[in-house]
C-alpha cells in the first residue's frame, strides 16, 4: 500500500530543484540564505513552500533560499549540535515552547530581532496578542511566527457507523464505551506511533488535561504541585495503561508516527490524536473527507496547541537578507497559502481564509472558538530535561517496566533533584 506522505527521513533540499537556484545565471552577487525546517507530512504542503520560495526569490533575484527538511527528531538533534556555530543556518524553524526553543535562545544562539519588529511595526497588530507573546517570552523578540497549530481527535465516521456508534462521544466514559464497542466490531480505536515519544505524549497529555483538570495540570507542569502527591497523576498513568493495552494499535511501540497514519488511512484503526495539517494529509493520501470528523478530545474543554516559528541564528553572516525573507513569509498571502495546507489559523491576523472551505475544514473554526484556553504540549510546556525524564517514565509504565503508582514518584524524584 503506498500513500503520499512526503519523506522525512533523509535531508531534502527544495531550493536546488528550484529555477534560478544555483548553477547558470546566477549572479556573483547573489547572498545564499539557508533554512533548516521541518519537513512536513504532506506533499501538497511541501509543495506549497517550495513555490513560495520560488516567488520570493523571483522578487528578490539577490538572494538565494537553500531549504534543507527533516523530520522532528533529526531536525532537533541536528539543530542542536549546531546551533551557536559557524555551522548553523541562517534561519532555523523550531516550536516556541520553553522545552524547544527556550534553551537555544537561553544559549544565545538566536539573533534578538526587535529592531526589525520595530521597524516594520510588527507589535502593533500584525499578530495576535498571545502569538507575539510566545516571541517576546524570552525577552527581546526571538523568531518571526510560522504556524499556529491546534490539535483535536480525528475519527473515521464509517468505522463509527461499523460498530453502532451514532456520534463523537463528549466525555472521556463516552470515549472508553465507544473504544469498546470499536472492540466489539473487530476495529482498533486508536492509532499511535510509540517510536516517536511524543506521539504517545498527545494521548497522555489530553488524559492528564481531563483526569486532573485544567488548573492542576498546569501546577504540574510549572512546577508548582508535586507529582507524587497528586492522585490524579495516577489515575492518569493507569489510563494510560488501560489505553495501551486495549484500545491503542498493536505493536504501536515498535512503529513511527507516520506508520500510525497508514493504520488510519488503511481503515485499520478508527481514530487518531492529531494536528490540523492532517485535514490536507487525508486528501493527498485519497481519503474522502466525508468519512472524516474532528472533534476536542471528549473531557477536554481548552485547546489543544501550540505556536512554531523561525528564528534567525546569531552567528548568521546575512541577517537583513533573512529577515526579508522571513517578512514575506509573515505577509498575508504567503500566509494564506499555508494555512489552507497546514493549519485553521493564521499567525497573520490579516490572512483570512478565502473561497470555499470545506465542512472538516470548518470544523476547526467550531473547536478553537468553543475553547475555554489553552493547552500546550508536554515538551514544549517542560523544561527539555524534565521532557526527557517524562517519555522515560511515560515507556516504563507503558512497557510494564513501571506500574502507574510509582510514576508521580519518579518524575518528582528527578525534579527535586535538578
Amino acid at each position: 500500500m503506498k500513500h503520499r506522505i512526503a519523506t522525512t527521513s533523509a535531508v531534502v533540499l527544495i531550493a536546488a530543484a528550484l529555477a534560478g537556484c544555483g548553477g547558470e545565471g546566477q549572479s556573483s552577487d547573489t547572498t545564499e540564505i539557508v533554512w533548516w525546517k521541518l519537513a512536513e507530512n504532506s506533499e501538497t504542503a511541501n509543495e506549497v513552500i517550495a513555490d513560495l520560495v520560488e516567488k520570493f526569490e523571483a522578487e528578490n533575484p539577490d538572494i538565494r533560499v537553500s531549504v534543507e527538511q527533516r523530520s522532528g527528531d533529526p531536525h532537533q538533534d541536528a539543530l542542536r549540535t549546531v546551533a551557536g556555530t559557524d555551522g548553523a543556518p541562517d534561519i532555523f524553524f523550531m516550536w516556541t515552547g520553553l522545552g524547544q526553543v527556550g534553551d537555544i535562545v537561553d544559549a544565545g544562539a538566536s539573533l534578538d530581532l526587535t529592531s526589525y519588529y520595530k521597524e516594520l511595526g510588527w507589535d502593533e497588530g500584525m499578530f495576535s496578542d498571545s502569538t507575539l507573546d510566545t516571541i517576546t517570552q524570552y525577552g527581546g523578540h526571538h523568531g518571526v511566527p510560522w504556524q499556529a497549530r491546534a490539535q483535536g481527535l480525528f475519527y473515521n465516521n464509517m468505522l463509527f457507523k461499523q460498530a453502532g456508534i451514532d456520534s463523537p462521544p463528549e466525555t472521556f466514559d463516552e470515549l472508553i464505551e465507544d473504544s469498546k464497542a470499536l472492540l466489539d466490531a473487530g476495529i482498533t480505536p486508536f492509532a499511535f506511533g510509540g517510536t516517536v515519544n511524543w506521539h504517545v505524549m498527545r494521548l497522555l497529555d489530553n488524559i492528564m488535561e481531563a483526569t486532573c483538570g485544567p488548573e492542576t495540570f498546569d501546577a504540574l507542569r510549572q512546577l508548582e504541585a508535586n507529582w507524587s502527591a497528586e492522585a490524579c497523576v495516577t489515575e492518569s498513568f493507569d489510563l494510560l495503561t488501560e489505553f495501551a493495552g486495549n484500545y491503542l494499535n498493536k505493536g504501536f511501540i515498535s512503529i513511527s508516527n507516520t506508520e500510525a497514519f497508514g493504520e488510519l488511512f488503511a481503515g485499520n484503526a478508527a481514530m487518531g490524536i492529531e494536528g490540523d495539517p492532517f485535514n490536507q494529509l487525508l486528501r493527498d493520501n485519497g481519503q474522502n473527507e466525508d468519512d472524516w470528523r474532528v472533534v476536542s478530545f471528549p473531557g477536554v474543554d481548552r485547546l489543544y496547541g501550540f505556536t512554531t516559528a523561525n528564528y534567525i541564528s546569531a552567528t548568521s553572516e546575512h541577517p537583513d537578507e533573512a529577515m526579508r525573507f522571513l517578512e514575506f513569509l509573515a505577509s498575508e498571502d504567503p500566509q494564506r497559502r499555508i494555512t489552507e495546507v497546514l493549519g485553521s489559523r493564521s499567525v497573520n491576523l490579516d490572512a483570512l481564509p478565502e473561497g470555499d472551505r470545506s465542512d472538516l475544514d470548518k470544523s476547526w473554526d467550531t473547536i478553537i472558538d468553543e475553547a475555554t484556553g489553552i493547552f500546550i504540549n508536554s515538551d514544549q510546556a517542560l523544561p527539555l530535561n524534565i521532557t526527557t525524564e517524562l517519555w522515560r517514565v511515560q515507556n516504563a509504565v507503558i512497557t510494564g517496566e513501571l506500574q502507574p503508582s510509582q510514576a508521580g514518584a519518579e518524575m518528582q524524584r528527578f525534579i527535586d533533584g535538578l
